[in-house]
């Protein structure tokens, strides 16, 4: 609260200079009331203010001391301090000047206070920033190192996919096929059957030329006789060579049959202009 000496030191220097400009000095006066009953009422900013008016219409330097109060109620101790000295420089008789000094003293060892944990939380502030993104880079860090030894992995699996991939195409092209089995051999038994077919037909013309012969016994005709007889002998002839041809395929055909079954197979291919016989060693 304003204490009552400065307040009336106030109104009689105010008072005793409204002959001399009687416009100003009134307009300050009331000022400088309206203030008081703002700082009374807990309105310090407005205190504040009316008392700046009040100064710059009369420059008293009670009123300096006044803002000083009003504004360490707004809680502005820089301003407050500047006022103080402002008001122990301009004021010439000041009976409480020690007490002044001392509550600058108290002001500034605040405002160094105050200054000084702002720069402490400030400085906090930005460790913790710091600290903050130190942490994001860390943790970004170890992100692409595990994402980098994943890629790793994968790039390492799929290179050996591809690798046993390659080994398997190049084993399945390098593999022997696998050896063909042998195939039945027809050959012998067809040369056989020929063969056969061939001892038949002689067996045919011999019984054909057995008949003309005895018919030409019982021809009672020498021509007719005579006829006969030469068709029996063309027969016999036919057979006898039938015979021999069909006998020769038969053996060639079991010899055939009997190697073939020993040590290989023999393959007959017929071609346009004939039979090609192939054997094949076991």
């Amino acid at each position: 609260m304003l204490r009552i000496s400065h307040v009336l030191s106030v109104m009689l220097a105010l008072s005793a200079a409204v002959h001399a400009a009687p416009d100003k000095k009134t307009q300050a006066l009331q000022l400088a009331a309206e203030s008081e009953r703002a700082y009374k009422d807990g309105k310090f900013e407005k205190s504040a203010e009316l008392l700046r008016k009040a100064h710059d219409l009369y420059p008293e330097p009670i009123l300096l001391y006044n803002l000083g109060r009003a504004l360490e109620g707004i809680g502005d101790a820089k301003g407050a301090v500047e006022a103080y000295d402002q008001y122990l420089q301009e004021a010439k008789h000041i009976d409480d000047r020690p007490a002044i000094e001392r509550r600058i003293a108290t002001l500034k060892a605040q405002i160094e206070k105050a200054d000084k944990d702002k720069a402490d939380a400030e400085a906090k502030a930005q460790q913790d920033e710091k600290d903050r993104l130190a942490k994001e880079q860390a943790e970004q860090a170890e992100k692409d190192r595990l994402a980098k030894e994943q890629a790793d992995k994968d790039r390492r699996a799929k290179d050996q996919a591809d690798h046993e991939k390659l080994e398997r195409t190049l084993a399945e092209a390098t593999k022997e096929p696998p050896p063909e089995e042998p195939q039945p051999s027809y050959g012998p038994w067809i040369t056989l059957g020929a063969g056969g077919a061939i001892v038949l037909g002689g067996a045919f013309f011999g019984w054909r030329a057995n008949g003309n012969h005895n018919d030409a016994v019982d021809e009672p005709t020498q021509s007719g006789a005579a006829d006969l007889q030469d068709s029996a002998h063309t027969d016999a002839s036919v057979a006898n060579v039938m015979f021999a041809v069909g006998g020769a395929v038969l053996i060639a055909g079991a010899v055939w049959e009997y190697f073939d079954w020993k040590s290989g197979s023999a393959h007959v291919q017929l071609t346009p202009t004939g039979a090609a016989v192939t054997w094949t060693w076991r």
